[in-house]
């Protein structure tokens, strides 16, 4: 309470929720059933009722298609733009045969010891295990250089990207 209130002992306003459409359109139809023995102008003021509130009805329905539509255009447009991110970090063509080229290089590297630039000495090659694949297929793993790495968090970027752009394709198809 108010001090003008407390002062002049007013009771403050009860406060209560506005009746859904739904439950005046429900009454006016029970009205509209219990007129029609009446005159006909309480009928036409029943059915004047009626198209008012199937009007506000419809209206309050539009709008939440709309609010709906314009999420999932946001949605659209933010899908639009993670993809093209994601096609932004996809290698092309050259750099998976540059890939490729470095992987094959470091390969002949270690079994070699040529490294395509110069000639280091000689590696030897480990010695056969018994009952094992010969010497030329069991090699070293290739030290990890920082272009593996770089590539490594860009793949995991990639992926990570999918993953969002999966979650809010599924997010759309709900909303639809």
């Amino acid at each position: 309470m108010s001090e003008l209130q407390k002062r002049f002992g007013l009771e403050p306003k009860k406060r209560f929720r506005k009746r859904s459409i739904a439950i005046q359109l429900q009454q006016a139809l029970d009205d509209a059933a219990a007129s029609m023995t009446a005159d006909v102008s309480v009928q036409k003021l029943a059915q004047t009722r009626i198209d008012a509130l199937v009007k506000m009805q419809a209206r309050e329905q539009n709008q939440k298609l709309e609010r709906a539509l314009s999420e999932v255009k946001r949605l659209t447009a933010e899908n639009e733009k993670l993809s093209a991110e994601l096609a932004a970090l996809k290698p092309t063509a050259p750099e998976l045969v540059s890939e490729k080229v470095a992987a094959m290089l470091a390969r002949a590297k270690v079994t070699t010891g040529f490294d395509g630039l110069t000639e280091s000495k000689t590696v030897k090659p480990a010695p056969a295990l018994p009952h094992s694949a010969p010497a030329s297929v069991v090699r070293p793993p290739a030290p990890v250089t920082e272009q593996d790495k770089k590539w490594a968090e860009e793949a995991a970027h990639r992926a990570e990207m999918q993953s969002v752009i999966e979650q809010l394709d599924k997010r759309m198809m709900r909303g639809l």
